[in-house]
């Protein structure tokens, strides 16, 4: 055990004292434990066995994967080639129950039980875990008969005058603002 005799003599009597009941029959020459101490030895042994098989259980199941996962996710996502790694994880772990909620508010995983959520943003200081899945660039395009009608932009005030269309978010919806900015931001109070 790597012990000394006198600090094991010690942690036994201790122990009999947090017991209230002498564990082991001490001579000069020998010593063998008392009734209290086999039901004792025997208890503890079968406890060490179960944390032994518990161990190993939780070795042995780490590997499978199962269970449900909930997840959100903008809308736009069902339509991004990251939505396909869904479907082929989905595919390659049958176990595994894939809840998606597709909706452009931020939901509060922990209020409404969410397991992660992906994100097309900055993310906000928080306590959550963030990962970058992919880079995620935005286009402003523009039909050729529109260059034609308005003439090409070359600078973003020249799109105030230009039609244009945006998807309406929940960040959207929630502020007023149509999430196309062509000058910058005020930094009045």
């Amino acid at each position: 055990m790597g012990k000394s005799k006198a600090l094991l003599s010690k942690y036994v009597r201790e122990l009999e004292d947090e017991l209230g009941a002498l564990l082991l029959n001490r001579t000069t020459r020998q010593l063998s434990l008392t009734e209290a101490g086999h039901t004792y030895f025997a208890r503890a042994v079968e406890l060490l066995r179960d944390v032994e098989d518990l161990a190993e259980a939780v070795r042995d199941s780490s590997g499978d994967v199962r269970g449900r996962i909930k997840l959100s996710a903008p809308r736009t996502f069902a339509d991004a080639p990251i939505g396909q790694s869904l479907i082929d994880f989905a595919g390659a772990h049958p176990d595994v129950t894939l809840e998606i909620n597709l909706d452009d508010r931020f939901v509060d995983l922990v209020e409404e039980g969410f397991d992660l959520a992906i994100r097309i943003t900055k993310l906000a200081d928080s306590s959550l875990i963030a990962k970058r899945l992919a880079p995620f660039r935005v286009a402003l395009c523009a039909s050729p008969d529109l260059i034609s009608l308005h003439g090409e932009p070359r600078s973003p005030q020249d799109l105030t005058h230009l039609p244009a269309s945006s998807t309406q978010t929940a960040v959207t919806a929630r502020t007023g603002h149509s999430g196309w900015m062509t000058e910058p931001p005020s930094m009045s109070p």
